[in-house]
């Protein structure tokens, strides 16, 4: 049992396999083959979890799960495990021929979530249809059948908490449980809580399903020291202001002033498919702006390294903003890159389709009137925009007084 219930997708899956066309025929010669699975699910201290899964099944049933699913993580991810707030990780699977026995074994990163205080709680999904046998203060029982197309799946459920956890409890439908949990916290005289823990890099994966492994620099103020960092993944959830920089990537011909435009790579996690700067990225820690611009130009653009350094910064753009990873707290560094003529971006590392070098005024229509960029995008677009004298009158005078009032 999981988050958003990993037992009962796999159990579906499970079903799904074993009723496929090379089985349907065996299935009624067997009539009602039933598959017994027997899970010990353990929760560590930071709401992760070990599964521990043992699947017996019929010869002819068992044959087929060992033929038709030898990669039990890719079957475990097809139909849905780890899509939510859980991260699967580790997922293995060892076939027992003689006992006709999967034993599966995967981690949950993100199992259990705290709601409130010390209350930590686990969602079941409504779907899996579990009862709950008996329960003691750290461990608990249920059952659980799925018959579908003749095949018919019992489960037992174990569920064990970190040590030092209690009271748990589950509600009349079955479909959450809770227990209370308090981490230990290291003696000294800091006012704040600090958890021991063993670690400490897999609690961006419970924090962010974004997860990233990609440190970044926790600053009070945009030229202050580094204070901490923290995972990127993770900044959205805590609502951390997040650094990067944006480039224009600017071509003056003698028809006018030009801009580079990047269209974003369909397989992007934020914003597939959406139009952006010719170059753009977060600041890693470590990493000033301007070493930030030469690294993410070659990656991304393969702008050689002595053009990149040659973009001039031209200002600051900050905002903040509700989106689905959490709270945006942004700051980019906006530069101009002059290009010649005849230079042309290439896309180096797959995050760019394709680029495409537009006439500005092109570019103010399609900030002006769709929403094709990447959400941010359009704000270092409209300080261009203002600095070339593109847009005029009182309109001006708004937007440029809300683009200062974001740098305060």
């Amino acid at each position: 049992m999981a988050s958003r219930s990993v037992t009962a997708r796999w159990l579906l899956a499970l079903t799904l396999v074993i009723t496929g066309t090379c089985l349907r025929a065996a299935a009624k010669a067997e009539s009602a083959a039933v598959l017994k699975v027997d899970e010990t699910t353990e929760i560590d201290s930071i709401g992760n979890a070990t599964v521990h899964s043992t699947v017996t099944a019929p010869t002819v049933v068992y044959t087929a799960m060992k033929t038709n699913t030898p990669n039990v993580a890719l079957m475990l991810r097809k139909f849905g495990v780890g899509r939510g707030w859980e991260v699967l990780e580790n997922a293995d699977a060892k076939f027992n021929d003689v006992k006709n026995r999967v034993e599966i074994t995967y981690n949950v990163r993100g199992f259990a979530r705290v709601e409130q205080g010390n209350r930590w709680m686990v969602p079941v999904d409504k779907d899996a249809s579990l009862e709950l046998l008996e329960s003691h203060d750290r461990s608990a029982i249920f059952q659980g059948t799925i018959n579908s197309s003749g095949i018919i799946v019992n489960l037992i459920e174990r569920v064990v908490l970190p040590e030092g956890g209690s009271h748990l409890k589950t509600n009349a439908q079955c479909s959450s449980f809770c227990y209370d949990f308090a981490p230990k916290v290291t003696d000294g005289s800091r006012t704040d809580t600090t958890f021991e823990l063993e670690a400490k890099d897999t609690i961006m994966g419970c924090l962010a399903k974004c997860y990233s492994n990609e440190a970044f620099d926790v600053r009070a103020a945009a030229n202050g020291p580094a204070l901490a960092v923290l995972d990127r993944g993770a900044l959205p959830s805590f609502g951390v202001v997040s650094e990067g920089v944006h480039v224009n990537g600017l071509v003056r011909r003698t028809d006018g002033l030009h801009v580079w435009i990047a269209r974003r790579a369909r397989t992007k996690q934020l914003d597939p498919g959406k139009l952006d700067h010719m170059v753009a990225g977060g600041i890693p820690a470590g990493l000033s702006p301007a070493q930030t611009l030469v690294k993410e130009a070659a990656e991304e653009a393969a702008v050689p390294e002595a053009l990149a350094a040659g973009a001039r910064r031209v200002g600051m753009v900050q905002y903040a903003m509700e989106r689905p990873e959490g709270l945006r707290r942004d700051r980019l560094y906006c530069y101009d890159l002059a290009l010649p003529e005849d230079f042309v971006p290439r896309a180096a590392d797959g995050e760019v389709e394709f680029f495409e070098l537009w006439p500005v005024a092109r570019a103010v229509d399609a900030v002006r009137e769709t929403d094709d960029f990447k959400f941010n995008v359009n704000l270092v677009m409209i300080d261009l925009f203002l600095r070339e004298r593109l847009i005029g009158g009182p309109v001006a005078e708004v937007l440029r007084t809300a683009l200062d009032d974001g740098r305060a």
